[in-house]
């Protein structure tokens, strides 16, 4: 037993334990204060296609979601009263100008009577007036395309009959520019400027986009302030009334303590991260301080109180960690002597 005792006792401690990380020193970074809001899209040119007149539909030109070009005809509808009362007319346009030019010639002579004249003038313009209140009923009989468009769904067919003011489709601009329309809160609505840039998340992508418009006052119960911003259209461009992403920057560029966002750790206590110390033995051991986070910048987060610049913390393999455990820094050389 006593051999075994001094065996145990002279046998050397097994090596310690040395986790790999990714040790980053803290650094000062600059920033401005940032707010983030829920938009809508809004298109540019968009409208509801109603009939100005009743009538049977006699062609549809139109199908639901098709692309349409400014002046393409969309529907018409029955005018064959109109155009038979517009030769009507015509005939009586002609009689009244054969009529005005005969008239005309005799005056000369003092065969009729200025009254006569005037009659016969009266009863031309009245025709071509008639002419005219025809040719207008009959174009709002077709409809049309007022700028290239995508149409919405079509819910009429041929031979249906429509009284006015029937809702044909809805009409959406196919421009490459849209409007976002979002709210930010009273206190920041003094930064806000025209022309200011902003950021729009569309379907996964960052758009760059401007404020056009700030509306002139505030919502009465909210106390928000709407503000329109204008951007490019992406690929597989979003549809009015969807909702994206705002982010507006405002405000002076500020300094501040900034480390990378993996390096923030959750517990119920609130926010933490792992600093690298060197203790005496010249090992580098994860201690963990408790951090107050203020807001990120991509992939870095502002630090308000906890780490200062000087301080070394673990970005990567944190959470594997425990307070003491030896780490070491795994990033390659010409990082480190860069930082």
């Amino acid at each position: 037993k006593t051999r075994q005792a001094a065996s145990t006792k002279n046998k050397p401690a097994p090596p310690e334990v040395i986790e790999s990380v990714r040790i980053e020193p803290v650094q000062e970074s600059e920033f401005r204060q940032s707010t983030s809001a829920i938009g809508t899209v809004v298109a540019p040119q968009w409208m509801t296609v109603r009939t100005e007149a009743s009538g049977r539909i006699i062609a549809l030109h139109v199908d639901s979601g098709q692309t349409v070009k400014k002046g393409d005809l969309l529907l018409e509808l029955d005018s064959s009263v109109e155009i038979a009362s517009k030769k009507a007319a015509q005939a009586k346009l002609n009689m009244a100008t054969r009529s005005l030019k005969r008239l005309t010639g005799l005056s000369e002579t003092g065969a009729v009577s200025s009254t006569e004249l005037e009659q016969s003038q009266f009863d031309k313009e009245s025709a071509e007036a008639e002419i005219e209140r025809l040719d207008a009923v009959i174009a709002k009989r077709s409809l049309r395309a007022p700028y290239d468009a995508r149409a919405g769904l079509i819910n009429v067919s041929v031979g249906q009959y429509l009284p006015e003011g029937v809702e044909l489709t809805t009409l959406t601009g196919t421009g490459e520019q849209f409007y976002v329309d979002f709210a930010v809160p009273q206190s920041i609505s003094s930064h806000i400027r025209i022309d200011q840039p902003v950021t729009v998340q569309v379907q996964g992508q960052s758009i760059a986009a401007s404020v056009i418009a700030v509306d002139a006052r505030s919502d009465r119960f909210t106390r928000n302030l709407m503000v329109r911003a204008q951007c490019t259209a992406p690929e597989g461009r979003p549809s009015p009334n969807d909702s994206v992403n705002v982010s507006v920057e405002y405000g002076p560029m500020n300094k501040a303590i900034v480390i990378p966002a993996p390096a923030v750790l959750r517990s119920p206590e609130g926010s933490y991260v792992y600093v690298a110390l060197t203790d005496e033995k010249g090992v580098d051991r994860a201690v963990p301080r408790p951090v107050k986070t203020h807001q990120n910048l991509d992939n870095l987060v502002i630090i308000q109180e906890g780490v200062s610049l000087g301080d070394r913390v673990i970005s990567q393999g944190a959470f594997k960690l425990r307070p003491g455990l030896a780490v070491r820094d795994v990033r390659p050389s010409s990082e480190k002597s860069g930082s």
